[in-house]
């Protein structure tokens, strides 16, 4: 939809976040989540918008959780992929079910 540019990250796309950037928890415009802020002092919010299990939406405002497009490859399962999530100054990725809804920030090229 976005154009040939824009992707969803990837698992390695969010590590490298995690490990150049600068994240802060904090409220912008009346919403809670994480700047992150890179060495060349560009910086994005990602909103703590929660998630969706079984219809249920969770965790607004207290949580973030953003899929990658990278699939976890485990014997017996074929329905996992990598997400990365952030809570009051944590943050790291980890996999679930696909199944669950996540948010998706695009990155472009």
């Amino acid at each position: 939809i976005l154009g040939d540019k824009w992707r969803t990250p990837t698992k390695e796309d969010f590590e490298e976040l995690i490990s150049q950037c600068d994240w802060a928890w904090c409220e912008w415009d009346g919403y809670y989540g994480a700047l992150v802020t890179g060495n060349n002092g560009n910086s994005i919010f990602l909103p703590a918008a929660g998630s969706c299990i079984n219809s249920n939406f969770i965790g607004s405002g207290n949580f973030g959780a953003y899929w990658s497009s990278s699939l976890v490859y485990l014997t017996g399962y074929n329905m996992y992929s990598y997400y990365y999530h952030f809570y009051n100054g944590h943050f790291k990725v980890d996999y679930t079910n696909r199944n669950e809804g996540r948010s998706v920030r695009p990155v472009c090229e």
